[in-house]
């Protein structure tokens, strides 16, 4: 596999529900985080978690590109997240949201 929408996950839901695809305003995002050390120290015992939507409805050579990595959100320190759904899920309400206000 060279590209996500080239696995298994992405056909199940292409298979799964068809309309999805269909529909223009269909986005897909991949998400990243990883600490970082904002100091750039690594021996900082402060570690920083952002949080990055990647767009996969570009071609795969402009998706890791500047412009088109999303900043969704920064998970400040001091130590490492245990449990990241706390921070996320903010984001997936407001997703949420704004889906049904488009399909309202």
């Amino acid at each position: 596999m060279r590209l996500v929408v080239d696995s298994p996950a992405v056909q199940h839901v292409e298979q799964t529900w068809p309309e999805f695809r269909r529909d223009p305003r269909h986005l897909r995002f991949g998400l990243a985080s990883d600490a970082v050390s904002p100091y750039g120290v690594k021996s900082s015992s402060h570690s920083t978690w952002p949080v990055v939507l990647t767009n996969y409805n570009v071609p795969p050579w402009l998706a890791s590109k500047k412009g088109f990595l999303l900043l969704a959100l920064i998970i400040p320190g001091p130590k490492k997240v245990k449990n990241i759904d706390i921070y996320l899920e903010p984001l997936v309400v407001h997703t949420k949201r704004s889906l049904a206000l488009d399909y309202a």
